[in-house]
């Protein structure tokens, strides 16, 4: 039997121990990122080329922590950039019992959007660019080659958008190239 279950008592599609029992050929790739184990797998409802999930070994809600822009940096700094992380907050995630991020070597539309300066950008010092373009809903892009910076103002304006309602939630995007990381956060 599996050992963990969701509330309706199904088995969890992304507790290792479920995957080892009802898909023994799946191959998982044991990770460490910001002190946490995770597993990397072959997403089995990919959206595009090079698609994997990245599973806590934790099972824990699909809810976001501080800690989820520790663990895609870190991601992003181990694969040197070749890979961009997306974690979905209760907008868009399918599997909701268990907290997991998606990975892609493909790059997403958003990441080409054009950055008017003054219209756009909303704070700017040595370590960190803030800014807020226009786009179809709210996006704000937190940049710079400090991670520790950039995951602290990217915490700060989710921690916001979540305290005004109990039914915000967020999409977020982590990109890095060149030392320098980016993180795009879609407000839900």
């Amino acid at each position: 039997f599996p050992t963990r279950r969701s509330s309706d008592l199904k088995a969890c599609y992304l507790c290792k121990t479920n995957i080892d029992r009802q898909n023994p050929g799946e191959i998982l790739l044991e990770i460490d990122l910001a002190g946490e184990n995770f597993y990397l797998g072959a997403n089995f409802a990919y959206i595009t080329n090079n698609h994997f999930t990245l599973m806590s070994e934790e099972h824990r809600p699909q809810q976001y922590r501080r800690e989820i822009l520790c663990i895609a940096d870190e991601f992003i700094y181990k694969t040197e950039g070749i890979f961009r992380v997306i974690f979905n907050g209760l907008a868009g995630a399918s599997i909701k019992q268990h907290e997991h991020l998606q990975t892609t070597t493909e790059e997403f539309p958003l990441e080409g959007i054009r950055i008017r300066t003054e219209e756009d950008l909303i704070y700017e010092s040595d370590e960190v660019r803030v800014s807020c373009p226009r786009y179809y809903l709210p996006v704000w892009i937190v940049e710079g080659k400090d991670k520790t910076r950039n995951e602290w103002t990217a915490d700060k304006i989710i921690r916001r958008w979540q305290a005004l309602s109990e039914h915000h939630t967020e999409n977020i995007i982590v990109t890095g190239t060149d030392g320098c990381y980016r993180t795009f956060i879609l407000l839900r």
